[in-house]
């Protein structure tokens, strides 16, 4: 037997059983069970009393039926107590059988047998009996009419039964049945139970005896029937005409448990009067479910979502003030009662656990609970939402070249969802709440797509389909892999590591953009070693475009630091990108952040944010002028993907004399001279084409002589040419012969070189 001590266990999830102990009640219902099971416990001696507690669906009335099952055992240890659950035996035949086998198995105790035989005897001879007269009733409605007369014929007192209930009429011709039914010809299975059952006395006989033996109870029989408005509509016009077959034995309390509706809609459909009035003959005592108020119920739906996300200390976005607005108007007017808040409390545990990896959260934790509201008690609006993801994923890139009209598309989509015809105004209000903190977006709420990105929210295209996943996707785990990074990122040599690892793995892009987009969460301790680290490692970025305005990794890291850097005074900042530029070993990065910060750049977008102030722009180009030239030095400048802009850019911060100088010199040797080619080629395009080399001569001879450059050039045997270096040779070779005839040479595409060349 269960104690108040095992209640208190800890079960992983709620099977939505009821409460067993008043040690559990959460909506101070005690006192009310109590006095219930006061009145039913004096109830001694007098004819039966049935007594109902009625409630909508989860209302608690199994709850309460065991709490005062439990204060009738405190008051009396030996109460003579029965449950029957009659949705538990399918079909009428098995409903009659349970009812009298649960209460035959009170009567048929080891303690009690010695004064219940006699009782057990009757009442389950009573049983067959009924359960007999209903087969024959149910099984055989077109022989009824002549049976009734045969009964009259036998004089089994039928005249007067035909006033009665049809299970009392049934089990008098039940009498008959077992003389005629050879002459009938009944199914076989009717004849093999009325060879069982031949009954000697007459139910009012039953009834009789057993009334007698009843009486001898000093205490009551008390009958829980749970779950009658989860039967059939006959079945429940079955059960009730069997507590009407029984009505008038002493000492047995019939205490019911329905939803009054259900229960009234499915008799008024069977018999001839209204639902109500019927059950108000049978039903002497009628008790309601308290209702229980907000304030009693809000508290354990609060605490159960504290305890959930707070179990573990798992690492969580939170948003308090949008989280006030989406509770408040979204998501509690769907909470009925204390099942659905336990029953959401049980599933949210189950999809909040699926979302984290090493305990970092997947996805935005109030998204989640949206979402997990809808698909508990608006599954229409979330299978649509679910199916929207070809239209969600295509949302991000349509902002940007489709601007409003997308939005407008959205809300479009939004609203034909809230509009179903499957929903009351008090849920359309709510689902409208609900989408409308969703996708604020939509809704001209503020936020952008950056912070949507970095706060993990649905609306972003990034995180859209991990809300309607039945796993996590390991590959795309953002959010755990975007703190790894942050807890390195204090460490210059282990941020290098990680972007390098981002780069191999292919997940430059996902790393890139969630750092600009969370740019804000980046410490100042930790953003000297996140600034330097970038410059490090960005000469290894490839050359890829993404994100919503195709930035390329370059770009995407550069926005970063100029945007973050601004959060900062301009001393510090200035001075950090001073350390960072003087540590980095990187160069094509350092050589970006310093022409949008030099003094062309201040000079010619005196309205841009500048990182450092006009007097400092000279002290930024030095240092980048210093890189160059050493870079030149070594035999290395040309070596990376910017090469080009590294020359112009010196160009800019030097003279145009000083680069010159350099390219001779470094051409003079063949094999520089190639790479001078290489570097200084263009490509182009035109539709799908793949790209071909462009000669544009206005980027070589600021630099360096044409006639010079392919003299150079020829001397590298062709054999150790690759294709496209060959291309780049026949182009050169194609200016020079053009330049020399006297012809147009400023701009060929390979298309037009000589076939032969």
């Amino acid at each position: 037997m269960k104690t108040d001590k095992d209640a208190s266990k800890h079960h992983e999830f709620s099977t939505d059983a009821p409460k067993e102990f008043p040690s559990e009640d959460q909506l101070d219902r005690s006192g009310f069970s109590e006095e219930i099971a006061r009145a039913l416990i004096n109830w001694r001696n007098k004819e039966t009393l049935v007594v109902s507690l009625c409630g909508e669906w989860g209302s608690g009335k199994s709850t309460l039926a065991n709490f005062i099952k439990h204060h009738l055992r405190k008051s009396d240890p030996d109460a003579l107590i029965v449950d029957y659950n009659p949705w538990e035996w399918s079909g009428q035949e098995k409903v009659f059988e349970g009812f009298f086998r649960q209460i035959g198995t009170l009567f048929g105790k080891t303690d009690r047998k010695k004064w219940t035989r006699r009782l057990l005897n009757r009442w389950l001879g009573l049983g067959l009996t009924l359960k007999s007269a209903n087969i024959v009733s149910t099984t055989l409605p077109g022989w009824i009419p002549a049976i009734i007369g045969l009964v009259a014929l036998f004089g089994i007192g039928a005249r007067n039964q035909l006033q009665k209930d049809w299970l009392t009429v049934s089990a008098y011709v039940l009498v008959t049945l077992a003389v005629v039914s050879p002459l009938l010809k009944i199914p076989e299975a009717i004849a093999k139970l009325l060879k069982e059952y031949q009954p000697d006395e007459t139910l009012d006989d039953l009834r009789d005896e057993i009334a007698i033996e009843l009486k001898k109870l000093d205490r009551p029989i008390i009958i829980f029937i749970d779950d009658i408005d989860r039967l059939t509509d006959t079945e429940i016009a079955l059960l009730f005409q069997l507590i009407k077959a029984n009505i008038k034995l002493p000492n047995i309390v019939f205490f019911l448990m329905f939803q009054k509706s259900v229960v009234t809609t499915a008799i008024g459909k069977l018999v001839s009067e209204d639902g109500s009035k019927y059950l108000r003959k049978i039903v002497q005592v009628e008790w309601e479910t308290p209702i229980p108020f907000d304030d009693q119920i809000r508290p354990i739906l609060l605490n159960g979502l504290n305890t959930i996300l707070s179990e573990g200390n798992p690492k969580i976005e939170w948003d308090k003030s949008r989280w006030n607005i989406l509770f408040s108007d979204g998501l509690w007017p769907y909470f009925e009662n204390l099942r659905d808040i336990n029953r959401f409390l049980s599933s949210f545990k189950f999809y909040f656990r699926l979302q984290l990896k090493e305990n970092v959260l997947e996805v935005n934790p109030l998204d989640l609970m949206a979402i997990e509201v809808l698909r508990m008690f608006d599954n229409p609006a979330y299978t649509a939402l679910a199916k929207s993801s070809d239209w969600n994923e295509q949302s991000a890139m349509a902002r940007v070249w489709r601007g409003k009209k997308v939005l407008e598309e959205t809300k479009i989509h939004l609203d034909t969802i809230i509009e179903e015809d499957v929903r009351s105004t008090v849920k359309k209000a709510a689902l409208t709440a609900i989408l409308k903190n969703l996708f604020p977006e939509v809704y001209g709420y503020p936020g952008t797509q950056d912070d949507f990105l970095k706060e993990l929210r649905l609306c972003h295209s990034d995180h859209f389909y991990k809300y309607f996943r039945g796993s996590l996707d390991l590959k795309n785990a953002i959010a755990s892999r975007w703190r790894d990074f942050l807890a390195v990122a204090g460490d210059r040599e282990k941020a290098c590591i990680a972007l390098r690892s981002a780069i191999n793995e292919g997940r430059l892009e996902e790393l890139l953009t969630h750092l600009f987009a969370a740019r804000n969460s980046v410490s100042s301790v930790a953003l000297l070693p996140i600034v330097t680290a970038l410059f490090d490692v960005a000469d290894e970025f490839p050359k890829v475009s993404f994100g919503p305005g195709l930035f390329d990794a370059q770009v995407t890291a550069f926005r970063f630091i100029h945007f973050r850097l601004l959060n900062e005074s301009v001393a510090i900042r200035t001075q950090l990108i001073k350390t960072a530029i003087a540590e980095t070993t990187g160069f094509s990065l350092v050589l970006f952040f310093i022409s949008h910060e030099d003094t062309v750049a201040q000079t010619r977008h005196p309205e841009r944010n500048h990182v450092v102030l006009a007097s400092d722009a000279k002290v930024l180009e030095d240092m980048g002028l210093s890189l160059i030239r050493k870079r030149a030095q070594d035999g290395i400048l040309l070596k990376g993907k910017h090469g080009v802009a590294a020359i112009f850019l010196w160009q800019n911060w030097a003279s145009r004399e000083e680069v010159a100088k350099w390219a001779v010199a470094f051409a003079s040797i063949p094999a520089n001279a190639l790479i001078l080619l290489n570097t200084l080629m263009t490509e182009s395009s035109t539709n799908d084409a793949a790209p071909e080399p462009l000669f544009i001569a206005s980027t070589f001879e600021p630099f360096i002589d044409l006639v010079s450059l392919k003299t150079y050039v020829d001397q590298v045997p062709t054999s150790d040419l690759n294709d496209l270096e060959k291309k780049h040779v026949l182009l050169l070779k194609t200016a020079v012969d053009r330049k020399n005839a006297g012809l147009a040479y400023e701009q060929i595409h390979f298309r037009d070189c000589p076939v032969n060349g």
